[in-house]
């Protein structure tokens, strides 16, 4: 028997990660657009938040944790990301249409640009299903503060 289709997919609604996921770039790309110039300090960032938002998916599932996550990253990356100019989605994607569905237990950071031959970029800074950990927020802010410098990834800081 077929698997039933998730109920974002059945209710004909997009999921944030799967369309990020079709433009990803390796995370080096981040560090090479910073480092050739095609990434300023002034060029605006769309930070990508999928989060699971949802209990349908199991009683013991804490959708506030998720929540708490999220605004404690926002917090970090407007601490770290002082001066430079980017825009939070959470569960959406920018210039997507309708309502966007996160997948269940996900945690996912996406860094979104246009780069200066005006095609969109896509990276993962953070990946809860990829790292099977919850995210630490500060760690994630700063991870991406430092890739913003052109350094290369300190993994072990994600």
């Amino acid at each position: 028997a077929a698997a039933a289709a998730p109920a974002w997919a059945a209710a004909g609604r997009q999921n944030p990660g799967v369309v990020m996921e079709q433009t990803l770039q390796p995370l080096a790309a981040l560090t090479a657009a910073v480092r050739d110039g095609s990434l300023s300090p002034t060029q605006p960032l769309r930070i990508v938040v999928e989060f699971c938002n949802s209990e349908h998916y199991s009683r013991r599932h804490d959708i506030d944790r998720y929540q708490s996550y999220y605004e404690q990253l926002d917090a970090a990356l407007r601490r770290h990301l002082a001066g430079r100019p980017f825009t939070l989605y959470p569960n959406t994607v920018p210039g997507a249409a309708g309502a966007m569905e996160p997948r269940a237990g996900a945690f996912e950071v996406y860094v979104n640009w246009t780069a200066s031959d005006g095609v969109s970029r896509s990276v993962v800074v953070f990946s809860k299903f990829e790292s099977q950990r919850y995210p630490n927020p500060d760690q994630i802010a700063g991870r991406l503060e430092h890739l913003l410098t052109g350094a290369d990834d300190r993994p072990e800081e994600a």
